[in-house]
């Protein structure tokens, strides 16, 4: 033992002698650190909580929304026969409330009947989806009640790519399954009423979910730079998001997973 530890006292001075250094600062020199890993997703947690299943995100009064893009994963089917929808969309809160009043752009997973034009009629066979806008505030002629597109049906597990852009005072939804191709879409001239809220939301109407609503890449971009608006206002109380990201130039903001989650609805998936 004892010429073993000689011998190592005599290769660390050699190795140290090389580097220009001392055996004790061999010794004493720090092992490297541990490369740190990305942080841990806790920023949901600073988040107001309110409900169950709604998740929201809020620009300035003059900064609207322009553009959401995310991907909405098919749950599994419900097992009443109720009504239950799974949505993404956006509301206006910013210029030009008015005439238009307080209506939703939305893309809508279905199980159940619906007010939406091109509902299926046999509403317990399948999960579907469509592009809408709902009304029931306002006053002005075509801007109240359900409009919306073709409906498409959905197999559970099935990735829908989702995407809100603003062209002048259109708006476009487009609605893409990812496994097959199929797409349907809606375009809305609102005016130039501005949409400031963007939310994601599990309602269960009549029919209780059985497991969690996902949503993958989302992102959001506004007109102007709001590094700030990328934290969402609002969460459910079990709801879940990774730590959003906001742009460089601060015009865009990334959540890679958000997760929906009903009152009493076991969680499904981890956070």
């Amino acid at each position: 033992m004892q010429k073993s530890r000689i011998f190592l006292l005599i290769s660390l001075s050699l190795a140290a002698a090389a580097c220009g250094q001392s055996s004790a600062d061999v010794l004493l020199a720090p092992s490297a650190a541990p490369s740190e890993g990305p942080p841990p997703d806790t920023d949901y947690l600073q988040t107001k909580t309110s409900g169950y299943g709604f998740t929201q995100i809020q620009t300035a009064h003059n900064n609207p929304i322009i553009a959401l893009r995310t991907i909405m994963m098919v749950p599994p089917l419900p097992t009443d026969s109720g009504t239950l929808f799974f949505s993404v969309g956006l509301q206006p809160g910013g210029q030009n409330f008015d005439p238009i009043d307080n209506g939703v752009l939305e893309a809508v997973l279905s199980w159940g009947p619906s007010c939406a034009p091109n509902s299926p009629n046999a509403p317990f066979t399948s999960w579907w989806i469509s592009a809408q806008y709902v009304n029931t505030y306002g006053n002005v002629a075509g801007y109240t009640g359900c409009h919306g597109g073709d409906g498409l049906f959905v197999e559970v597990g099935d990735p829908l790519s989702i995407h809100f852009s603003l062209d002048g005072t259109v708006w476009h939804q487009s609605v893409e399954n990812l496994r097959d191709g199929a797409s349907v879409g809606f375009d809305l001239d609102l005016l130039g009423q501005a949409q400031n809220y963007a939310h994601f939301w599990l309602n269960p109407v009549s029919a209780e979910p059985i497991a969690d609503g996902e949503f993958a890449s989302t992102t959001v971009t506004f007109a102007n730079a709001e590094p700030d608006a990328c934290s969402p206002i609002q969460r459910g109380r079990n709801d879940f998001f990774s730590n959003p990201e906001p742009s460089a130039d601060g015009t865009q903001c990334s959540i890679d997973r958000i997760v929906l989650r009903a009152e009493g609805v076991p969680a499904s998936t981890q956070n």
